[in-house]
Formats: C-alpha cells, sequence, structure tokens
C-alpha cells in the first residue's frame, strides 16, 4: 500500500508541476542593447595628471586618434567648458568645447612676461643715446678731477720753497700735501666711474642683454603654445555630454554624432535563424521613461573569445530620440514576433544537456 501511494505522490506533484508550467505565459524575446554613435570623441581623466583625448569612428568604435594632456603632479589643473557650451550643446568640428586651466602655467606666463619687459628695458637702455651721454659727462668729470689736481701743484711747489727758506712751518706745508693726495685720489675715482659707464654701453654688454632677452622670449613663447595647446577644439561634430560610460573612469567631456544613432542588441545565439532584418523591436531605455520602436537592420554572428561562444548582434538604426535617452546609451530590447515559450525552453534545454551528456559517454 505504501508502494501505491508514492507513485501516486509522484504522478500528482509531477501533474501540479506539469499545470504551472503549462500555465507560464509566453513572453517577447528581450536582450540587452547598447547605442553606438557613427563617431564620438571623449576626454577622460584616467589617472591624476593624465587626460586622455580619444577620436572613436565607425559602430565598432575603432580607435581614430588618441591625444595625451600631462600636467606635473604638484600642479592644480580646473577644467572649464567654453562659454556656451553645455550639456546637449550642438558644436561642430574645429569648435572651442573645453580649456584646461593650469595654474603652474599661468604663474610661469606672468613671471616670464615681467622677466621679458625687464629685459627689453635694459636692451633699450642699453641702445638709446642716454648711456652714451653718460659716458661723456664722465670723461669731463676725469678732466675736472686732473684740472684741479695739477692747479695745486704750483701752491705744492711754492709752499715747499717758503718753508725751505724758513717763512713758514711745516705744518702748512703737510696741510697743503693732503690736500694735493686727495685730489689726485679724485682723479682715480673719476676714472674709475669712466671705465665702468663704458662697461655698461660696451658690445659686450649689449649682446648679453640681447641673449637674456631672447632666451626669456622663448621660454614665454614656449609656455603660450602649451596653454594654446589647452584651449581644445573638437574633432567631431555632433552633441555635447558629460556623462560617463565607464563609472571607474572621469569623463570630462564625450561628443557624441547623433547622425545615424544605431542601438546594437545582444541576442542569445540560438535565436540566429528568428532574428532577421525588418523584424520590429521596442527600445527601452534605462534611467529614462522613453520607449522607441524601430526595425533591425542587418544581423551578424559575433564571437566572443573570452566567454568561448558567439552571440547574436541585431543593428537596429533610431531616429527623433531625445539626447537624455542617447546620452544613457544602455537599454533593453523587445522583439515581440519572437516568443519565450518556458516549457519548450526547459525541455531545449534538457535535450541539449542530455545529448551533451550522451556525447561524452560514447567517447569515453
Amino acid at each position: 500500500m505504501w508502494l501505491w501511494l508514492r507513485y501516486f505522490l509522484i504522478i500528482a506533484l509531477s501533474g501540479v508541476v506539469l499545470y504551472f508550467v503549462l500555465q507560464t505565459d509566453v513572453a517577447a524575446l528581450k536582450c540587452p542593447f547598447e547605442l553606438e554613435a557613427s563617431e564620438q570623441w571623449t576626454i577622460q581623466q584616467e589617472r591624476p595628471g593624465d587626460f586622455i583625448a580619444k577620436h572613436l569612428k565607425g559602430r565598432m568604435q575603432a580607435l581614430a586618434g588618441v591625444t595625451t594632456f600631462r600636467f606635473e603632479r604638484y600642479d592644480v589643473v580646473n577644467t572649464e567648458l567654453a562659454p556656451g557650451i553645455r550639456e546637449g550643446s550642438l558644436v561642430k568640428a574645429g569648435d572651442h568645447v573645453l580649456t584646461f586651466r593650469s595654474l603652474y602655467d599661468e604663474s610661469q606666463k606672468k613671471m616670464l612676461q615681467a622677466k621679458v619687459e625687464m629685459y627689453q628695458a635694459t636692451l633699450d637702455n642699453l641702445l638709446s643715446g642716454e648711456l652714451q651721454s653718460r659716458v661723456t659727462e664722465g670723461e669731463r668729470l676725469v678732466t675736472l678731477a686732473y684740472t684741479n689736481y695739477y692747479s695745486y701743484l704750483p701752491l705744492v711747489e711754492r709752499r715747499r720753497e717758503l718753508f725751505n727758506t724758513g717763512y713758514i712751518s711745516n705744518d702748512e706745508v703737510q696741510q697743503l700735501e693732503e690736500e694735493l693726495n686727495s685730489r689726485f685720489a679724485e682723479i682715480a675715482v673719476a676714472e674709475a666711474d669712466l671705465n665702468a659707464r663704458k662697461m655698461a654701453c660696451s658690445s659686450n654688454v649689449i649682446n648679453t642683454a640681447k641673449a637674456e632677452l631672447k632666451v626669456a622670449q622663448k621660454e614665454l613663447e614656449m609656455v603660450n603654445d602649451r596653454l594654446a595647446a589647452r584651449t581644445i577644439t573638437t574633432p567631431v561634430s555632433g552633441r555635447v555630454t558629460q556623462v560617463s560610460l565607464d563609472p571607474e573612469i572621469k569623463t570630462i567631456l564625450r561628443v557624441v554624432n547623433e547622425d545615424p544613432i544605431y542601438a546594437r542588441v545582444v541576442a542569445p545565439l540560438n535565436f540566429s535563424n528568428e532574428i532577421q532584418p525588418g523584424l520590429e523591436a521596442v527600445l527601452t531605455f534605462h534611467n529614462e521613461d522613453l520607449t522607441v520602436t524601430g526595425r533591425v537592420e542587418s544581423v551578424s554572428i559575433v564571437p566572443v573569445p573570452l566567454m568561448g561562444l558567439s552571440v547574436v548582434h541585431a543593428l537596429i538604426p533610431i531616429r527623433d530620440v531625445p539626447f537624455s535617452a542617447i546620452s544613457s546609451m544602455t537599454g533593453e530590447a523587445s522583439i515581440p514576433s519572437i516568443k519565450i515559450d518556458p516549457f519548450h525552453s526547459s525541455l531545449a534545454a534538457l535535450r541539449a544537456l542530455y545529448e551533451k551528456f550522451s556525447n561524452s559517454l560514447r567517447k569515453e
């Protein structure tokens, strides 16, 4: 009796399970999708002091160009959108969209500008007639010093003669001789001053001043070039967004070409015969209360080496979509004409598992 009861319970339980499986609703195929622009350009900060600009072309986002903007680690760098640029702005290729503000470079520019102005004033002074007039004035002072000296010589000689004849004392002679020595020292000072004035306007000094000015101007030019290179223009026409596709990498700016925008739907390989061009698909965007209907334009099978399998890629062109949805870039695609039957899907999975198990037994 217990044996019959066990069989009855097993049959009853199987019937209940079968009833619920058969009552399960048949659902439309749902797969994730990601939007792909025909062209886009991004600036991202991958590490402190390093900003990477990437130009991506084609629906597979082939890398067309990379530019690196590198700053010193001790530098303070600010990023500023160009005037009039904001989220969703339309820009053309070549438009100014972003500026890097380097505190170090801007302070260097101010310092070098002051240095260039100082060296230029020095050189102008050397090349002007003012220094030559100072040399002429120095020569006049030397002549005056010699005149004063030689005018005292007869007086000293006369005092010595008077001292030898006993008319004046030795103190009076020494007093006049000290005055004569003072006048001689004035000659030495005047000549030293004249030499200094001549050296100040010599060709060597002028050449040195020119060289110093040239070096300072070159350093200023290099800083200006760096600052100009950090006034960023976009190589791509499209809309501006600062929405990041990778939360681990800071996106400073992204310009997306909207003409055209494709939704790339990724589906399991077992639907490769059912997903065909022309099928209607309903696209629901993540983080947006928005649904768009489109039709499959092309279908391809793409291998995924890391997972050891292949998947189906279906491209769906979309138009007239708000940019807020485009910037989110992801969502879920539903294909109503392809139904998923849980019962038959489970049987198919069990059949595939059985065949795989049988094949492995035959190989052994």
